[in-house]
């Protein structure tokens, strides 16, 4: 029986190793890449918390003051403010009513 000869050749195990090397170095650069934008994701989520934190606490935004806001900011039965404040949000409407009661204190 005749000797067994190499089945392989160097140039198919240098193929196999640039290719290896290629794919490796790229799913490094996709995994640093991932891994920044998770990590400034996160900051922009910190610092929405911190700001909205400072406009509205915890307790305020459990509370049923939103829902009449929501309310207000929906209907508004009185016509007393402008309607692109009603269409801008709870925040508007909020500074809407306040406008609305200076006004109305203002009368007296």
């Amino acid at each position: 029986m005749p000797p067994i000869s190499p089945q392989g050749s160097r140039t198919g195990l240098v193929t196999a190793l640039v290719i290896f090397v290629i794919l490796f170095v790229t799913t490094t650069i996709l995994w640093i890449y991932e891994g920044a934008e998770r990590r400034n994701r996160d900051d922009r989520i910190a610092d929405f918390e911190r700001s909205r934190r400072e406009v509205l606490d915890d307790a305020t935004a459990t509370g049923g003051e939103i829902e009449a806001l929501k309310t207000a900011s929906r209907e508004n039965p009185a016509g007393e403010f402008p309607s692109h404040w009603r269409a801008a949000g709870l925040l508007a409407a909020a500074v809407a009513l306040v406008y609305v009661i200076v006004v109305f204190v203002g009368r007296r």
